[in-house]
């Protein structure tokens, strides 16, 4: 298919999306026939003013990222598949796992296509990305470092395994990742890095990494060192942050707290009671300067977003106060419940790929719409 015909097919998918009314961007378009018409809208068909600014805002993310893209049909796949993610298509897809199957068409393998065979960088994406955060966030801002858990049934997508969610603490067959997220001055969050935890399992065996695709030069890493390299990226793009919250349970922790401190970065961490017990030796480790502050979770008043933490240890340039952990803590007590609120907002678990190329790009078009969200004030 030429890309000449593809932009005029495309053009006809415009009729899935709701409704925009005239202006900035907006199609001013009816409803297909049959779809119901969303309760908020007026009897006009003109919805608030806030879906033509996300419709604004996706389109402008996306411009960021076209460049990343090799032809015209997976860019303009990947502008519908965000329009998917942000929940902007007239057709609910909220009874569907994937969100490949609400591109408006009666076959996804256009979407499938996009996320496994189509040619276009998604790291180079990811990181236009975060220089438009950089752009618009500004200096001053804070890390906050997370892992998330995705159910998977059966074991055949890349780096599924059984092991313990961090939601609930259950084993269950999932997908781990790590996310990093920008909080900027003004109280703006921005989803800036994610990668996917590998299982041992997964690096050793030849033939999972056949059939994930996975590429050779990926090897093990411990959620730790993956936390790491994401902050390395942040700091080595500029996104210098005042402090870096850590809400990750892994072994080899200790190694990613000494690092922080070797770089005289600022953090605050959630520990179980065995990890604290087994970073002791990371208080002899701090540069000059340098104050650890020690807090049990049970002070703080509130319960954090993984019920295993026990103890909460920050790491400051001059003494705490309680008053001053109480803040902290309570400034990352409000980071969970955004995140909780994030993930349902951009559906980034709506995801049916294998592949790890699959995976690594749903979670770049994810990225580009929580970034367009944001930057919408929604």
């Amino acid at each position: 298919m030429s890309d000449r015909n593809f932009v005029h097919r495309d053009s006809e998918v415009v009729s899935d999306l709701v409704p925009m009314p005239p202006g900035r961007g907006g199609w001013g378009k009816a409803l297909p026939v049959g779809a119901r018409e969303p309760a908020e809208f007026s009897a006009d068909c003109q919805p608030p003013k806030r879906y033509a600014d996300v419709e604004y805002a996706l389109r402008n993310v996306h411009l960021v990222i076209s460049s990343s893209f090799a032809r015209a049909e997976p860019r303009l796949r990947a502008l519908h598949y965000m329009f998917g993610l942000s929940g902007m298509l007239a057709e609910s897809i909220g009874t569907r796992r994937n969100v490949a199957s609400g591109s408006g068409k009666r076959h996804t393998e256009g979407a499938q296509r996009l996320l496994t065979t189509a040619r276009w960088d998604e790291a180079g994406a990811r990181a236009r990305l975060r220089d438009l955060v950089l752009e618009k966030a500004g200096p001053g801002g804070g890390l906050y470092v997370i892992e998330a858990s995705f159910a998977k049934r059966g074991s055949s997508a890349v780096a599924t395994e059984r092991q313990c969610t961090v939601e609930n603490g259950w084993i269950e067959s999932c997908q781990s990742a790590i996310l990093m997220f920008y909080g900027a001055v003004d109280g703006s969050l921005f989803l800036v890095d994610i990668d996917l935890y590998v299982p041992p399992s997964w690096v050793t065996s030849a033939d999972r990494r056949r059939r994930a695709k996975m590429p050779p030069h990926i090897g093990y890493r411990s959620k730790s060192r993956i936390a790491r390299d994401m902050v390395n990226r942040a700091t080595t793009l500029g996104l210098h942050p005042s402090r870096v919250a850590v809400s990750l349970f892994c072994p080899e922790k200790s190694s990613l707290l000494g690092w922080l401190q070797s770089r005289r970065i600022q953090y605050l961490a959630a520990l179980t009671a065995g990890e604290f017990r087994d970073i002791a030796t990371v208080r002899s480790l701090m540069p000059a300067g340098m104050i650890l502050t020690d807090r049990p979770a049970a002070a703080r008043g509130s319960a954090a977003q993984y019920p295993m933490a026990a103890y909460f240890r920050a790491a400051s340039r001059r003494p705490l106060a309680d008053s001053d952990m109480n803040r902290l803590i309570a400034d990352v007590r409000r980071l969970d419940l955004r995140w909780r609120l994030i993930r349902r907002q951009i559906r980034i678990d709506h995801y049916e790929v294998r592949s790890w190329h699959g995976w690594q790009r749903h979670m770049t078009l994810a990225m580009a719409v929580q970034i367009a969200l944001q930057l919408a004030g929604h």
